[in-house]
């Protein structure tokens, strides 16, 4: 193994910190084999990943720090997070973004996306993250020796099948965050429509002043 890059915040000690693995998206082109993130935190892995998220939207983070955030479990399917970028973009501030955030994760009763959770993790977050190299080996050589027919499968096995019961269907709609985030606007159902904090009563967004209120 080889370590391929590495990023550094703040001081990382043995005691106490925690360590997350994931796969890495990137493939070295001389040395194949399975790339992953390794990652020594004082946070554990969900709150580690929610402060990378949250220091996307409201920090400044380097490549490797998004990569390793784009790459970690769950960040590309956070519909909510993918939306306050995009809203990033359009240069909605800082400010009414982090307040709608707030708003709308207080509302759906889900995990904190704002600009105090970045400056409240922000001076105990410490972490090292290394993205490593693990070459492929070598396979034994098959001899065509085999033991018995059930070490290749050969005994019939029951299939085992899901219990219908056992899956959780959703009733909620899709939620366009999207326009939350940027309009101010959070539809919840045909008829509840909840107005998020606004920029101000002078801002005008395509040519049209925004009539939406605290």
């Amino acid at each position: 193994m080889h370590i391929l890059c590495k990023s550094s915040n703040g001081k990382v000690r043995n005691r106490g910190f925690h360590t997350c693995v994931w796969r890495s998206s990137s493939q070295p082109l001389h040395d194949p084999g399975k790339t992953f993130w390794r990652i020594e935190s004082r946070l554990k892995k969900f709150k580690l990943i929610q402060f990378l998220k949250v220091k996307a939207l409201f920090g400044e983070p380097n490549l490797i720090e998004l990569r390793c955030l784009y790459d970690a479990p769950g960040t590309l399917t956070d519909k909510l997070f993918v939306d306050a970028l995009r809203a990033k973009t359009i240069k909605v501030s800082l400010e009414t973004m982090s307040e709608r955030l707030a708003y709308i994760t207080n509302i759906l009763e889900i995990p904190r996306l704002d600009q105090k959770l970045f400056w409240q993790w922000e001076k105990e977050c410490s972490y090292n993250i290394l993205e490593i190299a693990q070459p492929i080996r070598k396979p034994k050589k098959y001899s065509g020796y085999v033991k018995s027919p059930s070490s290749v499968g050969g005994k019939n096995r029951k299939l085992v099948q899901p219990d219908p019961g056992l899956f959780e269907w959703s009733s909620i709609e899709t939620i366009d965050f999207y326009h939350a985030l940027t309009v101010g606007e959070l539809y919840l159902g045909k008829s509840l429509v909840i107005r998020l904090p606004d920029d101000g009563p002078n801002k005008v967004r395509n040519g049209h002043k925004n009539s939406l209120h605290v």
